[in-house]
């Protein structure tokens, strides 16, 4: 359940953090995490915070796996 919470975060940061960076192709750029989310829900609808949920937990199993 963690892992459902946390992919929209990750996103978020992502989004946050490359934009900072590719602000002069697009243009345009984030002011804030709460500005990305809403910008991001507003345009692409809600479940685009789970984009790469599956590479995200696979990521995160196999740290939980034991050895």
């Amino acid at each position: 359940m963690f892992i459902a919470y946390q992919n929209a975060f990750e996103m978020i940061r992502y989004n946050v953090v490359c934009s900072k960076f590719f602000m002069f192709v697009r243009g345009s750029s984030y002011s804030s995490s709460l500005d990305c989310l809403v910008k991001t829900v507003r345009a692409e609808g809600f479940w685009a915070l789970y984009k790469g949920f599956l590479p995200i937990w696979a990521r995160m199993v196999n740290n939980w796996s034991v050895y």
